[in-house]
């Protein structure tokens, strides 16, 4: 078992209970990626690995009834977030049960540090996506505040405890372009995630992130201290950041393999 099925195996209903609690927190970091794939309604495309399926609701949204969202995950309590509508299976990301070209475009949000090894994931996405489609990845920064609270916060207050493998700068990019994706590109994004009032945040963020170990009066203070929070009129706001990659398939023969980081 992978340390992702492992993680999520024991708090992923958690998880999942965090994202019912306010479905639209991560408003932003979701939009970031799926405008990277510029997708549109009728095309089939993937969310892998979906985790309870929060970025395959939004990817939804986008293509509609007309297209569709192919959601694997290794893990079924995980998975069992995914709402009705999305296609989904428990697989590894790593090895899909997917034919070669089969989507138009795939997607993964906040994943990639639980793999040891990035570059069979990746490889599996250029597999699977038809010519022209494009993957977009985010994922946290090594040096960043996410970085240090998910490593350092979380491994301390969660039963699993976390060790996550954060990406350096470029290294999305670079991992795209030696996979085959052509008109790559990296960009370090910085947003909130927003919320009605505090104890919504703090509650929130208990769940999804499985923060068994430590008090409500705890957890408040670790958002304050390692990530920041911005209190106004709107509601309580939780300083987020993460890395956002794309790139795109062509022909073997076409394009050109230049990056651009940002």
């Amino acid at each position: 078992m992978s340390d992702y099925e492992r993680t999520f195996e024991a708090r992923g209903h958690l998880y999942n209970e965090g994202t019912r609690l306010c479905p639209r927190a991560r408003e932003t970091e979701r939009r970031l990626l799926i405008e990277l794939l510029d997708c549109h309604p009728g095309q089939l495309v993937g969310d892998l690995p979906a985790g309870g399926g929060y970025l395959g609701t939004g990817l939804r949204e986008v293509v509609g009834d007309a297209g569709g969202v192919v959601c694997l995950d290794p893990s079924p309590v995980f998975a069992a977030g995914i709402a009705p509508g999305l296609l989904r299976a428990i697989a590894a990301p790593e090895a899909l049960a997917l034919t070669d070209a089969s989507l138009d475009h795939v997607a993964s949000l906040a994943a990639l540090h639980h793999l040891d090894d990035k570059q069979p994931y990746v490889e599996e996405m250029f597999r699977v996506l038809r010519p022209r489609g494009r993957f977009a990845v985010a994922e946290a920064r090594v040096d960043s505040p996410t970085a240090r609270f998910l490593n350092g916060a979380v491994d301390r207050m969660t039963e699993t405890g976390h060790a996550g493998r954060f990406v350096a700068e470029g290294e999305l990019a670079a991992r795209l372009a030696e996979a085959g994706f052509v008109e790559v590109s990296e960009r370090y994004h910085e947003f909130t995630w927003d919320f009605p009032d505090h104890a919504t945040m703090v509650r929130y963020c208990y769940l999804l992130f499985g923060l068994v170990k430590a008090r409500p009066d705890e957890v408040a203070r670790v958002l304050e201290s390692e990530l920041g929070v911005i209190e106004d009129a709107r509601g309580s706001h939780l300083r987020w950041s993460l890395v956002y990659a794309v790139g795109t398939k062509v022909e073997a023969g076409h394009g050109s393999g230049r990056r651009r980081i940002v």
